[in-house]
């Protein structure tokens, strides 16, 4: 693995630090190469959550191109794009085929891309098909988690579930140049209010996830990002998720939801912890 790199994200920003000091293993030496990311989490204006997003029903590459350009003309380089295990499970070519169509769209106006693969942020019960209307003026009232509630509570059906969702997803696109990185669980210990995050071994569940990963070999770096506490550089007081998200990640990611000056202090937190 290589010392990690810094990426840094939040609600509705994404930034990459890129030093070429930090490169140490040849298989992401285009690493030292990359222009710092500047750009947002992505999703089209007229989808309320990832399923809508990425289903064949309400696929729109129209909207999608015509909003991937604004973000070009806004000068980001970046997007950061959720996918749901639902949809492989549904539609596995249908969702390769709309990501490579995605990806071109992304190309065409010179913007990277990080995948999301997995998130424990807010509905807890995902369903195919139709998804229900969004509750005006409620923050992500319909985004649904990948996977759900059901199967991280379960380690077995999560094994079963999410291993060939994340190892096909990865490896379909492992030397795909339009892809800037993996995320492959966002904010994995979130409980939202839903979940009672006791009774579920997301340390365990989390190791998996980067396992399969690591055994896909893509060429791009693969990534969780720490997200709760202050004191990041206090690694012996760390969770056992923040532990796995630091340990394992090629290049260290975070978020921050705190204003803008208290930004650069988790940042050197981080640098502590990076190199320690």
């Amino acid at each position: 693995m290589i010392n990690p790199l810094l990426l840094l994200t939040s609600l509705s920003f994404a930034a990459g630090i890129v030093n070429p000091v930090y490169v140490r293993d040849e298989q992401h030496e285009t690493w030292s190469q990359l222009r710092v990311v500047v750009g947002s989490n992505f999703i089209n204006s007229n989808a309320q959550n990832e399923l809508t997003m990425w289903q064949e029903e309400t696929w729109d590459p129209i909207t999608l191109q015509r909003e991937l350009k604004y973000a070009s003309e806004l000068g980001f380089n970046g997007v950061r794009v959720f996918l749901h295990n639902l949809l492989h499970e549904n539609d596995p070519e249908g969702l390769f085929e709309r990501m490579e169509a995605f990806n071109d769209l992304c190309d065409k106006v010179n913007i990277g891309i990080i995948y999301v693969l997995l998130d424990s942020c807010w509905k807890p019960n995902p369903l195919n098909g139709t998804q229900p209307e969004p509750t005006p003026y409620v923050h992500n009232s319909v985004w649904m988690q990948s996977p759900g509630l059901d199967i991280v509570s379960d380690i077995t059906v999560f094994n079963a579930t999410v291993k060939p969702y994340v190892s096909e997803v990865i490896s379909r696109f492992s030397s795909d140049p339009r892809i800037i990185a993996w995320d492959v669980w966002n904010e994995p210990n979130n409980d939202n209010g839903h979940n009672d995050n006791e009774k579920i071994d997301f340390p365990a569940l989390l190791s998996a996830v980067f396992e399969w990963a690591r055994e896909a070999n893509p060429s791009q770096p693969i990534t969780s990002p720490i997200w709760q506490g202050e004191n990041w550089d206090d690694y012996a007081n760390l969770s056992e998720v923040q532990k796995i998200q630091i340990n394992h990640s090629d290049i260290i990611s975070f978020h921050n939801y705190e204003p803008l000056e208290l930004l650069a202090t988790k940042v050197e937190r981080l640098k502590r912890t990076r190199s320690r």
